[in-house]
């Protein structure tokens, strides 16, 4: 009987992991990753933030790699699509994962906007946008993947980052 009682808690206890292990099936769905799976940033954020993704089934990961191809640094935002949650997420270095309310800031927004078109499903606007802007240097593609575990769902979406080009469009 307890063994049994801790299986359930178990299973119906913590999803942070079950969100990495899908996130980690999808890092070669698409064309890019910037991830090294020797050491994998996911895996250590997903870890920090698992206690505050308890009670939720449901999640929209955006990831944003560092324009730096050198390093692993990353921001983004994970919203707990059920509990209406957003999570600000950043990597400066190899120890420090900030994981904070969102920044008052042009670049939160950018991202915050990415999210809402891709629920509303206006995947090819982010596509265009992504396609229209020209700026030189290394190009940054913006990843948001969701994650739902009732529905037994998950999909990786990408798109080049356009916010540079923002006052342009």
């Amino acid at each position: 009987m307890l063994f049994s009682f801790l299986i359930l808690l178990l299973n119906n206890g913590c999803n942070s992991p079950k969100f990495y292990n899908e996130i980690k099936r999808m890092y070669f769905k698409e064309k890019l990753t910037h991830n090294s799976l020797k050491k994998d940033i996911n895996k250590e954020l997903f870890k920090r933030i698992q206690d505050r993704l308890v009670q939720t089934e449901h999640i929209i990961y955006y990831y944003q790699p560092d324009y730096s191809v050198s390093d692993n640094n990353f921001s983004g935002i994970i919203l707990d699509v059920d509990n209406g949650i957003y999570f600000y997420i950043k990597r400066k270095n190899i120890n420090e994962i900030i994981i904070d309310t969102i920044p008052n800031s042009a670049y939160s927004k950018y991202q915050i906007d990415n999210i809402n078109l891709f629920i509303n499903n206006e995947k090819e606007k982010l596509k265009k946008m992504g396609d229209k802007c020209t700026y030189s240097g290394v190009n940054v593609y913006d990843n948001i993947y969701e994650i739902d575990l009732v529905k037994n769902m998950s999909n990786k979406f990408y798109f080049k980052n356009y916010f540079y080009c923002l006052d342009v469009q």
